[in-house]
């Protein structure tokens, strides 16, 4: 069982000017440091206790979560970032702050111990049974079972030469588009210690032949799924003859233990799509090829750990450079590909506490 007090400003506000006298008097399970803001909830669901607390604007990076000796204790150090730093506020309420809330969990154990952090609010779940041995969370934790996030992203290659990536989840991998040969295709898979054989479906973007030129012969030996929209399978003859499932550019679909979205982007073909790819606790988008950001995408996109975005060229160089008009048009069109300048405006709109990694796709070798 376990007991904890209400959060309360009272209590918190004693113990800022009399620390230590109040200890007595509030002996209990739970207790805070004279800083604490934010409040914890603690339930008996059966197997396990869990715990949540409310972190709003606090990232994974800013938190701390140790349980030692049936002790669970969650530690915030929120910090401004320094473009909070320089703006110019005319009223402003946050804060930097930092806070430790505890609580006694009677016969916890480390082993299954799991957290995870979505939409501002960390959940902690502790299994029940005795305690063998301390254990602490990294900072930023996602999940305790597998501190290594639940998916990951291998580029393999991404440029007009050909593109292809792998997505690894929980129960397998997917590789989007492929316009590599099959050999060159294994090999960079072999240099990142991929395993292709761990690859359980295929999502194609779109029909330009950098991203679709080694499919037939990868499918000679791939008995996973293949997906690709209508108009994608339709626009070339090889890939009609492959046994191809086809979605939509707004459909959601399960594969290797995540959830995947499509989305349209705008490019000049005849129907293609970006990926949003995720699990309880994790999230990426994907999303290249593209000469503007729509709505949906935006949507998709947001909040992503992992977002591969495009980010093409930089505008000046292109106008300058030694393309001929007709292709800086195409280039630079809403039906081309994003530049460094629309990448970056997308990105204040996409990033959120949740996002660790942002990578720049299919950049350009003559103008970027």
């Amino acid at each position: 069982m376990t007991s904890m007090i209400p959060y309360n400003n009272f209590e918190r506000a004693l113990r800022r000017s009399i620390p230590g006298m109040l200890d007595e008097l509030f002996d209990t399970a739970l207790t805070t440091v004279p800083d604490a803001t934010f409040k914890m909830d603690v339930e008996d669901a059966g197997d396990a206790y869990v715990v949540t607390a409310e972190l709003p604007g606090v990232t994974r990076d800013q938190i701390d979560v140790e349980l030692n000796e049936g002790r669970l204790s969650v530690s915030v150090d929120k910090k401004e970032t320094e473009e909070q730093k320089g703006k110019n506020y005319l009223h402003k309420e946050t804060h930097e702050w930092s806070a430790t809330r505890g609580v006694y969990l009677k016969d916890a154990a480390t082993t299954g111990l799991a957290a995870k952090l979505v939409d501002g609010v960390l959940t902690v779940t502790v299994p029940n049974c005795l305690l063998s041995s301390p254990q602490k969370l990294p900072a930023g934790s996602a999940t305790l079972s597998s501190m290594t996030p639940s998916i990951h992203l291998h580029i393999l290659a991404s440029g007009s030469k050909g593109n292809a990536a792998v997505v690894e989840g929980p129960q397998g991998s997917v590789l989007i588009d492929c316009g590599l040969s099959r050999r060159c295709l294994l090999e960079r898979a072999s240099e990142l210690g991929i395993d292709m054989g761990s690859v359980q479906a295929a999502l194609f973007t779109h029909e330009h032949s950098d991203h679709v030129a080694g499919a037939s012969v990868f499918c000679r030996r791939f008995t996973g799924e293949l997906y690709a929209t209508a108009g994608t399978i339709a626009a070339r003859s090889y890939l009609t003859e492959l046994p191809f499932s086809i979605i939509g550019n707004d459909d959601e679909l399960e594969l290797c233990g995540m959830r995947v979205r499509t989305f349209s982007t705008s490019h000049d073909v005849a129907d293609p799509i970006g990926f949003r790819f995720e699990t309880g606790d994790d999230a990426l988008g994907y999303c290249t090829d593209t000469g503007i950001l729509l709505p949906r995408a935006a949507e998709a996109l947001r909040g992503c750990r992992i977002l591969a975005l495009e980010s093409n060229h930089d505008e000046r160089m292109l106008a300058t450079g030694p393309y001929p008009r007709f292709l800086k048009q195409r280039v630079g069109g809403t039906h081309g590909y994003l530049s460094n300048r629309q990448c970056a405006d997308a990105l204040s709109g996409l990033v959120t506490g949740d996002t660790e990694v942002v990578v720049g796709m299919h950049l350009s070798e003559m103008n970027n």
